[in-house]
Parts: structure tokens; sequence; C-alpha cells
């Protein structure tokens, strides 16, 4: 990945840069551009999975980039100025390294992909048909990329508690927005653009915490995942006529957000951990286990470091991410660092996988005996 992307970097960046110059020739060179920018997006997201906190880092880089974009639009430059200052950012993405790619398990993010096209695909339609009424109306220009930016840093928060939140919050906020479509008056139009920039703020930093959670195979997770998310504003661009039926979309999209509510519950209820998985182990045995789980992948114990070591055995003991940073005296971050390192290292995938084989180390033995 790390070499393959470099290529579609430069091309994206120059044909950027460049674009002003092709006149006569746009379809050609936004399909150009659209081909190989969808392969930069991997490469960034395999570059953010990379980062110690790759949420917050998403976060932050969602924030900024929104902020950047808007101040360039308010400066009016002329086009071959504004292109060259967005093109040649790019560049960056060439100087940072992905992490060597290889295909794993999708299963955590397959049970998403339905409910994130479903809302996407709502969103997509959403903004086609509230943008003509809410640039009539709006308050101020730009106002609503502030929604957008608080909802992205609290969603970053609520992830780290439990990620299921953000996503939560962010169809609950659809649900809201959807009921102020009934009548595009200037209240209305404003009030359903800040609404529903807050909960794409909140679905957008989900799903970069959920697709990018294993580095090892960002690249396969978020190239599925960014398809998902992106195909609904293309859907949305292609039934543009739907902004002349308000009351139709508004019923559609409450809908779709209704059944997005009862699925995702559903999802959970499937994905619920049986009891067992919840019970923590003993903090007394729990070394024994791990020395045993570590012969049975093929390991030594030596393998793991100190820090990976005793963030593996406070997770088997039952503490949260939070309890094992205050016991260690380290962040947050590292501790989630240094789990993934150790899961890597064991060959599992999530703390639930880990926690299953200790649980049937334990199941072996009392059939041993």
């Amino acid at each position: 990945m790390n070499r393959f992307s470099k290529p579609f970097v430069i091309i994206t960046a120059i044909m950027t840069c460049l674009f002003p110059f092709f006149t006569g020739y746009e379809p050609y060179t936004l399909t150009i551009i659209g081909i190989s920018s969808a392969v930069v997006i991997v490469r960034i997201g395999c570059i953010l999975a990379n980062t110690d906190d790759h949420v917050l880092s998403s976060a932050f880089g969602l924030a900024i980039g929104n902020v950047f974009l808007a101040l360039l639009l308010a400066l009016k430059l002329p086009e071959r100025f504004f292109f060259l200052i967005i093109g040649l950012p790019l560049s960056i993405a060439l100087f940072s390294r992905c992490p060597d790619q290889q295909k794993g398990r999708l299963g955590d993010i397959m049970f998403y992909l339905p409910l994130v096209s479903m809302f996407y695909l709502f969103i997509g339609t959403f903004y086609v048909c509230l943008m003509p009424a809410y640039i009539k109306y709006m308050y101020l220009n730009g106002i609503e990329l502030a929604f957008y930016i608080l909802a992205v840093l609290l969603s970053a928060y609520l992830f780290s508690i439990k990620p299921e939140l953000s996503f939560a919050v962010g169809v609950s906020l659809g649900l809201i927005a959807t009921s102020f479509l009934h009548n595009f008056n200037k209240l209305n139009s404003n009030l359903a653009m800040f609404t529903v920039q807050a909960a794409v703020g909140f679905t957008d930093v989900f799903c970069f915490g959920l697709f990018l959670k294993h580095k090892e195979n960002a690249a396969q997770r978020f190239g599925i995942g960014a398809g998902c998310m992106l195909a609904g504003p293309a859907v949305g661009m292609s039934i543009i006529n739907l902004e002349k039926w308000p009351l139709i979309l508004s019923t559609y999209g409450n809908f779709i957000l209704a059944f997005l509510f009862i699925a995702f519950h559903l999802t959970n209820l499937i994905k619920a951990k049986p009891k067992s998985l919840q019970q923590a182990f003993d903090e007394n045995t729990v070394e024994d286990k791990l020395k045993a789980l570590c012969s049975s992948r093929g390991i030594s114990s030596d393998t793991l470091s100190y820090r990976e070591w005793e963030t593996l055995k406070l997770c088997a003991t039952g503490l949260t991410i939070k309890e094992i940073a205050e016991k260690l005296e380290i962040s947050e971050s590292s501790v989630k660092t240094y789990l993934r390192r150790a899961y890597i290292k064991l060959d599992v995938n999530s703390k639930k996988e880990f926690l299953a084989l200790l649980k049937n180390l334990d199941n072996q033995n009392i059939t041993n005996l």
C-alpha cells in the first residue's frame, strides 16, 4: 500500500493544482481526480490508523480540514490560486509512512455497513433537498461549520467512552433534523442545517474510529467503509429533484432513521457478549493464564514487553482503559497502543477474542480434569 498509493498522491495533487487550465476537459479531469483521490483517501486512512489515538487524530483532521476549506472559500481567491492551495498540501501524504497491510477480519464492521450506507444515503438526499433553501435563508455564512466541528470533537470523546454512543447520537440528531423539513421557512431551514451538520459530525467520527480500528488491515476496512459512506452523497446528487417534495423526503427520512434505530438495537443484541465472557479473571491466577495463552499461540511470554504484559493482565481482570491508565500512571492512548501491540503478537483482533481464548483455556483444563 505504501508504494502503490504514492503515484496516486502525485497524480491527484498535480491534477488538482492544474484543474483551472483544463478548460473544456473538466469531466475527464474530474474522473481522473476522482479515481486517484479514492486511493489517496485510503492511504490517509492508513496513516491515521498508525497514530497513537486514531479517533482523536481523525476528529482533529476533519475539523482542521473543514476550517481550512471554509477560510479559502471565504477569501474568494482566483481559481488558479484556490486549486493550487488545495492541491499542494496533498503532497504531505507522500512523507507519512503507511503500516504494512494484510487481509484481516471484517466481522466487526459488517454489522454496521448496512446501517452506515442507509444513514449516508439519507444524508446525501437531505443536503440536496435543503441546500437551495438554506443558501437563501442562512443567518450567517459558515455558521453551520461550527456545529459540525463541535459535534466531531464531542463524538471523539463519546467514542472513547463507548463507540456506539457516537452513532446513536448521530442517528438521533438525524431524526430531529428531518422534522424541520415540513416547511422551508428561514428558521426551519437553518435549524435543519445545524442539526444535520451535527448528525454528520458524530457519525463521521464513529465511522473513522470503527474502520481504522486495526492498523494492520486499515486499507481493507477503510476502503470498504469509506465506499459505503460516499455512496450516499453520490446517490443524493442523482435525485436532486426531491427538493420539490420536502414532505416526501421528510417521511422517507424518518422511515430510514427509525429503521436504523431498530436495526442498531438488534445489531447490539446480536453482538452482546455472553455473560461468561464479561466475568473478570482473578488477579492472582491471570498471570498463569496469560503464560498458558502465549504458549498456545506459539510465542514466549517474553515476546510481550513489560507494559504490554501489564496492560493485558489488567484488561483480563476487568478494568477499563481509563482504570488501567490510572493504575499504571500512563495515558489512555498509551494503554490502547500497548493492547493493540499485544493483540497483534497474540494474533487476536479484539478484547472479546482475547477473553474468549482465556475462557477456552479454562474449559480445556476442566475437560482434562
